[in-house]
């Protein structure tokens, strides 16, 4: 079941009329559930892709072979672009998706590809020691952050001893101009409602050392300045304006825009927020192998 937030539309760069949301009694997450977001989402693949060089870790391409068949869990794989691409790119293994929604059916044209629904903070529905990889990224406004050391602990469960986990989670730290922090301090006071921490991606680290089974042998933290980087800086531009597209039914109460045309002045005033300098986008990312 879902419900629907209703916003007006105005010209090309606001939101469609009428958008979906998840309505899953254990879940958190808060960004529309829609083609409009499985749209984003895919954009936002590639652009983190770019960011990367690629769809895992530099460890984690060391530790596994991927031109045998090894199985691969995506955990809250949304859209599932991220599997089309692995598919794509290693047709031997076998994948898994997992999701409070299946948003894959249009996507995802393969037998190699199985989805099951699940909530990773609740369990998943696969075996103890299934996967030789296991992947969950940008699931920040979807846990809780006491759901957070349950969830990892429950990759770790379905990850083969020896196998690779990859996290990849964006840190919403306050920073920037006027415009861009009280954008990113609209949706700090959405996480606090929902108890979910939006910096939690610097806490990843912390989370996972104090877990028995598992070790990092990877971890990075990415600061780009959005002013600068002429070869990223107008993909980055286009994804934060589709965040924010996405985001402003929950949070345009929080910004004071009430109605059609405040929302739409602050969408342009953002889009020209991001090219001041010292706005920046931080994202973690981790590679644990399972001792």
């Amino acid at each position: 079941m879902t419900h629907s937030t209703v916003v007006e539309a105005g010209d090309a760069t606001m939101l469609l009329s009428k958008r979906d949301f998840h309505n899953d009694k254990d879940s958190t997450y808060w960004l529309p559930k829609d083609k409009v977001e499985k749209n984003r989402l895919i954009r936002q693949h590639y652009v983190i892709k770019g960011i990367f060089e690629g769809n895992f870790l530099k460890s984690i391409e060391e530790a596994l072979d991927f031109n045998k068949d090894i199985s691969i869990l995506d955990v809250g794989c949304g859209s599932g672009i991220w599997i089309v691409d692995m598919i794509k790119d290693y047709p031997n293994c076998s994948y898994h998706g997992c999701d409070i929604a299946d948003f894959t059916q249009e996507v995802i044209n393969s037998n190699q590809f199985t989805f099951s629904y699940g909530n990773v903070a609740k369990g998943l529905p696969y075996p103890d020691n299934w996967f030789d990889f296991t992947h969950m990224r940008l699931l920040v406004l979807a846990l809780r952050e006491e759901e957070w050391p349950i969830a990892i602990r429950e990759l770790l469960r379905v990850t083969k001893p020896g196998g690779m986990i990859q996290l990849l989670e964006i840190d919403y730290k306050l920073t920037g101009n006027t415009i861009v922090q009280a954008f990113l301090a609209s949706i700090h006071a959405i996480c606090k409602s929902r108890d979910q921490n939006p910096c939690i991606a610097i806490e990843l680290k912390k989370i996972v050392s104090v877990i028995g089974n598992a070790k990092i042998v990877q971890a990075d933290y990415m600061i780009a300045d959005l002013s600068t980087e002429e070869s990223r800086k107008k993909n980055m531009h286009w994804i934060w304006e589709d965040v924010l597209k996405s985001m402003l039914p929950t949070i345009a109460p929080q910004l004071g825009l009430y109605d059609k045309p405040s929302q739409l002045e602050y969408t342009e005033e953002f889009g020209r927020s991001l090219a001041i300098p010292e706005t920046y986008f931080c994202i973690s990312s981790l590679a644990i192998q399972k001792i």
